[in-house]
């Protein structure tokens, strides 16, 4: 028996072609493709077609530890569950999978509250910057007010010079939200600035010295505009801060893998097995119509039952349901998706990290040397 023989009998995969040249080629195995595989045909309205013209819909449940509640809650739940389960008047599917822990939201509020303490860095600046022009401004126009009568609102003109309001700075650290609120837009704290300025004023025209007049707006203001700053330095170190922490926690939860559990309720109806004759062919409108509005009422009475236990429900979308079955295909995906990166920043490689520089160092030879063998067996 020939090599080609032997290996048409053990893979019959391979097909053997005819002699080209005097010389015989086998042809690679084929594979069915991984897209024969999969039910799915199509995907629309959080429903998806099956190769067998059943359409498919799912409802998301929250889950609850059981744990934290009493003996009494967790019976009703029970018979609620029950309940359910004897109502039920068609097939329903209990998936239960694990998917990695989603940082996106956790993200997405770290960039918003980094985002926010940028916005309020600003306002600090330009409020330690405009001080002592603002101050000198509106003694200015309280001297001209107070010769004509008239009374100043010293918070709108606060809001109109700097932009923004004094609750604005409420919450950040140092005394900037206090001096904004209590001195820059109190009108009694501007009256006495202007009795010292006029105060200031005699005192000049008495010793006949105006270039050596002491100049107390300045200094008052210079004094505030030093307090302020001490605040835009605290934001600055809350900013470092929070960069550091959010990182560290990002990285832990990325190197543990810490996965969380999904739970869906899937439902399956196919609007050709109520038929008599069997069709053939593609689906019709009509058709899945049809089968989306009857599972658009079974998922309703499964979120109200499910509602009543006291979790939460919700109708799954289609990219729900398309992650479960690409999950189902492909459970690692996201975890192959740079691995290097991944590894730099996961414990073990941290551990390794400090073997080396134990080994660089002459201490701990033995220990280290075995422990590098067992993490590349387990690897």
């Amino acid at each position: 028996m020939t090599q080609a023989s032997l290996l048409e009998n053990a893979f019959p995969g391979l097909r053997r072609r005819e002699p080209v040249d005097g010389m015989t080629r086998m042809q690679q195995p084929t594979f069915p493709r991984t897209q024969d595989q999969v039910m799915i045909v199509a995907a629309r309205d959080n429903c998806l077609v099956l190769r067998d013209h059943s359409v498919v819909a799912g409802v998301g449940v929250g889950s609850v530890d059981d744990a934290l509640l009493s003996d009494r809650e967790l019976d009703a739940k029970l018979e609620a569950f029950k309940d359910m389960l004897n109502q039920l008047r068609f097939d329903v599917q209990m998936l239960i999978g694990t998917r990695p822990q989603n940082l996106d939201a956790y993200r997405a509020r770290w960039v918003r509250y980094s985002e926010g303490m940028a916005e309020r860095r600003a306002m600090l600046v330009t409020l330690r910057d405009g001080i002592p022009q603002f101050m000198h401004d509106v003694v200015a126009a309280m001297d001209v007010a107070a010769n004509q009568g008239l009374v100043l609102n010293v918070g709108v003109l606060f809001e109109r010079f700097f932009g923004f309001a004094p609750l604005d700075l409420d919450g950040l650290p140092g005394d900037a939200a206090d001096i904004a609120a209590s001195h820059l837009s109190e009108n009694e704290f501007f009256a006495e600035l202007l009795q010292a300025q006029r105060g200031d004023k005699e005192a000049a025209r008495e010793t006949r010295e105006t270039n050596a007049a002491k100049d107390t707006i300045a200094l008052v203001a210079g004094h505030l505009a030093n307090r302020v700053d001490v605040s835009v330095r605290q934001v600055d170190h809350w900013e470092r801060l929070i960069l550091s922490r959010g990182s560290f926690v990002e990285e832990m939860l990325q190197a543990m893998q810490a996965p969380v559990r999904v739970y869906h309720l899937i439902i399956t109806y196919n609007p050709r097995l109520i038929v008599r004759s069997v069709k053939r062919g593609p689906m019709e409108e009509h058709e899945f119509a049809t089968a989306s509005e009857e599972l658009s009422g079974r998922c309703d009475m499964l979120a109200r039952s499910i509602a009543r236990m006291g979790l939460p429900a919700w109708r799954a979308s289609q990219q729900e349901l398309l992650a479960d079955v690409r999950h189902f295909y492909h459970p690692a995906e996201r975890g192959m998706t740079n691995r290097e990166e991944r590894y730099k920043r996961s414990a073990v490689a941290q551990m390794a990290t400090v073997r080396g520089l134990r080994t660089a160092h002459g201490t701990d030879r033995g220990t280290a040397h075995s422990t590098d063998r067992g993490d590349g067996g387990n690897a």
